[in-house]
């Protein structure tokens, strides 16, 4: 299943031109510590990544991945990514 997952995120990801020539992409990343009540949303950004060879986003179980949706419905761990494909300023 997994395998499944992260190919679907791959090819959608390809065909909504997520990706930069470098695979670089930009992440939405919550930079507040557990347990911090950031309700403002101040820390709050976005981090250019780079999508390796080696990338598994299911098999992660990256807390910070984890969909608050799919966490009410099953105990297993179903990522959610909010991503912007970055872009060149002239």
């Amino acid at each position: 299943m997994a395998d499944k997952v992260n190919a679907s995120w791959y090819r959608m990801a390809v065909e909504h031109g997520l990706f930069s020539k470098e695979r670089e992409f930009l992440l939405a990343v919550d930079f507040s510590v557990p347990d911090d009540d950031d309700v403002n949303g101040e820390h709050r950004g976005w981090a250019r990544v780079r999508l390796l060879d080696a990338w598994d986003v299911v098999r992660s179980e990256v807390d910070q991945f984890r969909s608050p949706m799919g966490g009410l419905l099953t105990e297993r761990f179903v990522p959610e990514l909010t991503v912007v494909r970055p872009t060149r300023s002239a």
